[in-house]
């Protein structure tokens, strides 16, 4: 009985019951406490969105003893759902109200994250929540860490310090370790450290494979096309748009770059006969792809 009704939320009105029954066996607080979340974690374990249990425990034990399990399991449902302001407000909840709990670290990667990536406009807020990752000294979260203050930082020194750092912790696979590069390689050419960076974004372009690699070279032609060096930018935009990527949307800014190159060099045909063959060609659908070759086109009219 005292599962069942603990099952529907509605242990109160039972406890209330048996204490009108003679001689019966009382629920105490922590029987009740502990009923109340084994019967959250249940229905949560049978369908991560069923969280109505979960958000009862909290509402009954704003204290209680499982309320960072609690809490991190509703911010993961919410932000399975897609619902990512409320997730970093419950994780937020968690952090402040159990920063000692084994809990802690995984609730700060999951809000740096959603902060980082899900909510627009709050990235330069997930460098802090990193930082506190990173402050914990979790070894299991230290990569992650890095990485994160790599990624959002405002600070070129501080990107650059910690994409090392990252690189160096030795957590992290060949694809975070080329993102780290990249990080650090942009970090460095906005410092002034240019043949450092020019050589690592070579490095990178030569794996297009890889979308930190696609990235790189794009970067790479950027770099050149900025300082009017058209011949190097088209040597290293025609090298990786013939190498080919998987990643589309690095070659189409590719395409666009090498276009922006042969227009430099007063070669507009070419320019305008990639650019056409882009607008056709191109399968994706994104506003920066396609009103980038549209101002282009219009512009070799």
């Amino acid at each position: 009985m005292r599962k069942y009704y603990a099952s529907r939320g509605e242990l109160p009105q039972y406890a209330e019951f048996l204490r009108g029954v003679p001689e019966a066996k009382q629920l105490d607080a922590d029987e009740m406490e502990q009923l109340a979340f084994d019967s959250a974690e249940t229905a949560y374990a049978g369908n991560i969105e069923d969280i109505t249990l979960l958000r009862n425990y909290v509402r009954d034990y704003p204290d209680g003893k499982y309320l960072a399990p609690v809490l991190l399991d509703i911010a993961t449902s919410l932000q399975s759902s897609g619902k990512f302001v409320e997730a970093e407000e419950t994780l937020a909840h968690l952090a402040e109200a159990r920063p000692h709990s084994v809990q802690y670290p995984e609730a700060l990667l999951l809000r740096a994250e959603i902060l980082e990536n899900d909510i627009p406009g709050r990235a330069s807020e997930a460098t802090d929540v990193y930082k506190a990752l990173a402050n914990t000294g979790e070894t299991d979260f230290m990569a992650d860490a890095y990485a994160g203050i790599a990624r959002t930082s405002q600070s070129d020194s501080e990107r650059i310090e910690y994409a090392r750092k990252a690189r160096n912790n030795g957590g992290i696979g060949a694809d975070q370790a080329e993102e780290m590069q990249l990080v650090e390689a942009l970090a460095m050419l906005r410092s002034g450290n240019t043949e450092e960076a020019l050589d690592m974004l070579s490095s990178l372009a030569a794996n297009p494979a890889g979308i930190a690699g696609a990235k790189a070279a794009v970067e790479l032609g950027q770099y050149y096309i900025d300082n009017k060096d058209f011949t190097n930018a088209e040597k290293v935009l025609l090298e990786f748009t013939e190498a080919g990527t998987p990643h589309e949307f690095q070659l189409a800014r590719g395409f666009i770059l090498l276009a922006d190159a042969y227009k430099g060099q007063g070669k507009a045909y070419l320019a305008k006969e990639y650019l056409q063959s882009l607008r056709e060609n191109y399968p994706g659908n994104e506003p920066e792809i396609l009103n980038a070759i549209k101002s282009r086109l219009n512009a070799l009219k």
